[in-house]
């Protein structure tokens, strides 16, 4: 006869998952109806921090219209040089004027020469000069000449100021070229470049999640050799991400170039834990029983899910917007993955578990191999140890001495706008200007001062009265090539305003300056942010496994992984970018996840580590290590196949760091356990 009470408890029980499984199946159909109204946004000027920005809002100049964005159009023909070029190139400078919104056209036809500043391709055109030597005396006499024509005369720059709705329609009304046009006309610059990623955005928001997803899958029916327990495995952390995206649609927060990362990283996290739970759920001391086997692991899952999202939080200190939301987008997706897991995942695991283990032949393999690996590593303690500390030396050598800097075109598709900055990089032509703001008292030196900007003579004074009457200032473009980087930009900055000192108090102002300031001042922001998260989960570690022994261990285990991704950055950029930076900091949190299961596996024995201890943790979690590892691994590989050159880099470094990580967990953090018997 079965107790009353028993009865009522399980009706509560049957009712309470009931509503459960109500409240999900509501929420992740609202958030199915939300995802339509998810956006896109590449907005570049995003990177800069509040404080950056302020202090553009408070920079003095008069010239204010020629410091609006700046589009920039490269023109092309191979008979630019001809009079029928020339021609049609000069209706486009007319329509390009006659747009609403638009302030300022500066071309070819509008450089001055450098003694007498007057405009020289409309002096040598009114003198007699064939096209073709018209447009060859303007590239060697004006200022700029070189940087606004090509060598071969049949590629020309346009800089375009004004209101940015203008300049956006710019891009969308001159891409693509048309093969029967006399001229090829093709947006580059800031607008075209953000143009250029929120469309390849839109493009892998559709394609590489969804894509990634099946990578994983086809791994774990692999591994477990069974379709419908991949399907179970995954379909909790799938609700995780519906829940996230949905989450950004309610909050009208736009996927950008930084947290586009973001699923990828929830949907390969949660995999790992749904991995381990199975794995959990058929061990003996579970008999089974999803519930048990969640309690059991939870601490550990809390944890990973902990570190993950207080690595994706420590961005918010750098200050800008950017990364502030992308803090936010971690955050959020690796609080809403644990929810899914938590409350879907004994429910999925239900019935697949013990069969899965029993029928998981290439993974135990797989394992079984790979297990005796690391018991032949063992016997080379000295030379893990060893080999674990040079890869740590390379890594902070790099750390100390690789520079940072960052290129215009790093985050760049391939098509029409990068095909534009190839050409004009060849070329040697302008990318974006600058512009000094000079004092427009003749007494303070402006004639010298122009003299130096322009490479030559003082100018007729009229004719620069003219141009600066009823203003304070001048206002003069300083053209920045396309090859240059945001150290050349600063560096051309300062030695400008170096030749200028003994003139004019100059200032120098515009968008790739203010670009290349911001973002390498973020960068070393974010590398002091980077030690700082690196140092606060090492201590983590010491204080739940009550050892400092272990946070020494966690701390040298997981800084391997992260300083040979610097190292990566030496020999294949020369330098430290924002995506790298990133990456970094993102993986600080991932890589620790097998260090967490490694050392639960161990801490559950309730004593000293020893040889047998930590062989038997190994035993224990070293199959479901190794089996999210390799999910992880190729469900990063899928950010190979985005257009945009920023999240290759950000997948290929997460996945180096990934197999790093693997290899200093499953051979270095033995070794160096059972040296001191570090957990209690």
């Amino acid at each position: 006869m079965v107790p009353q009470g028993s009865g009522a408890r399980r009706d509560a029980t049957f009712r309470r998952r009931m509503i459960r499984t109500a409240v999900v199946i509501l929420v992740t159909l609202t958030c199915l109806g939300l995802l339509p109204f998810l956006q896109s946004e590449s907005d570049l000027s995003s990177a800069l921090s509040e404080r950056d920005a302020s202090q553009i809002a408070a920079a003095k100049f008069e010239g204010a219209s020629l410091l609006d964005r700046t589009a920039v159009l490269l023109v092309r023909s191979e008979n630019l040089a001809s009079a029928s070029g020339l021609n049609a190139f000069s209706d486009l400078l007319f329509e390009l004027q006659l747009l609403e919104g638009i302030t300022h056209v500066s071309s070819v036809f509008s450089l001055p020469d450098a003694e007498n500043g007057q405009l020289v391709l409309e002096q040598a055109l009114s003198e007699g000069y064939a096209p073709r030597a018209a447009l060859q005396h303007t590239r060697d006499a004006a200022s700029y000449g070189a940087d606004f024509l090509s060598r071969d005369l049949t590629a020309s720059m346009v800089f375009v100021s004004g209101e940015s709705n203008s300049l956006a329609s710019l891009a969308r009304t001159f891409a693509p070229c048309e093969k029967d046009t006399t001229l090829c006309v093709t947006p580059m610059g800031p607008i075209a470049i953000e143009q250029a990623v929120e469309d390849r955005l839109q493009f892998d928001n559709l394609l590489l999640t969804p894509v990634s997803a099946i990578v994983c899958l086809a791994i774990v029916a692999v591994w477990f050799g069974s379709l419908r327990i991949a399907l179970h495995v995954i379909a909790p952390v799938l609700v995780g991400v519906i829940w996230y995206f949905g989450l950004l649609a309610l909050l009208d927060i736009p996927i950008d170039v930084f947290n586009a990362v973001v699923p990828t990283v929830i949907l390969t996290i949660g995999l790992a834990d749904m991995l381990h739970l199975m794995n959990a759920v058929g061990k003996n001391h579970t008999n089974g029983d999803p519930q048990l086997a969640l309690r059991r692991i939870l601490p550990a899952i809390t944890l990973t899910t902990a570190t993950t999202a207080f690595a994706f939080a420590s961005l918010a200190l750098e200050g800008s917007e950017a990364l502030q939301r992308l803090a936010f987008c971690g955050v959020a997706g690796t609080s809403l993955l644990w929810v899914a897991i938590v409350t879907i995942g004994p429910f999925a695991c239900r019935g697949v578990a013990s069969a899965s283990m029993d029928n998981a032949t290439f993974g135990k393999k797989v394992s079984s191999k790979l297990f005796r690996t690391v018991l032949l590593g063992l016997r080379s303690r000295r030379s893990i140890i060893a080999t674990g500390a040079a890869v740590s030396l390379i890594g902070i050598f790099s750390l100390s001495w690789v520079p940072v800097d960052f290129e215009f075109t790093e985050n760049l598709p391939d098509g029409p706008v990068a095909e534009a900055f190839e050409t004009a990089e060849r070329e040697g032509l302008a990318m974006a200007p600058l512009f000094v703001s000079l004092p427009s008292d003749p007494r303070d030196g402006l004639p010298a001062a122009i003299a130096v900007l322009n490479g030559g003579e003082a100018p007729d004074m009229s004719r620069v009265s003219d141009a600066i009457a009823g203003r304070d200032t001048l206002v003069l473009p300083l053209p920045v090539t396309a090859g240059m980087r945001a150290s050349d930009i600063l560096n051309l900055a300062d030695n400008t305003l170096a030749r200028l000192a003994d003139h004019s108090d100059a200032i120098i102002d515009g968008f790739p300056m203010r670009v290349s300031e911001a973002a390498i001042e973020i960068v070393e922001r974010l590398q002091i942010i980077f030690f700082l998260a690196i140092a606060v989960l090492a201590t983590v570690f010491g204080v739940i496994f009550r050892s400092a022994w272990v946070t020494v261990c966690a701390l040298f285990v997981n800084l391997l992984p992260l300083l040979a991704m610097q190292a990566a950055m030496v020999f294949s950029m020369g330098w430290i970018n924002m995506a790298s930076v990133v990456a970094m900091i993102v993986a600080s949190g991932i890589v620790v996840d097998d260090t967490v299961h490694l050392l639960w596996a161990i801490r559950r024995r309730k004593i000293r580590a020893t040889t047998h201890t930590v062989l038997e943790g190994l035993r224990d979690a070293g199959e479901p290590v190794s089996l999210t590892t390799l999910a992880l691994i190729c469900g990063f590989s899928i950010s190979l196949a985005s257009g945009l050159p920023g999240l290759q880099l950000f997948g290929a470094l997460v996945m180096l760091s990934l197999g790093l990580a693997w290899l200093a967990d499953m051979y270095l953090l033995p070794v160096v356990l059972i040296g001191r018997g570090g957990i209690k």
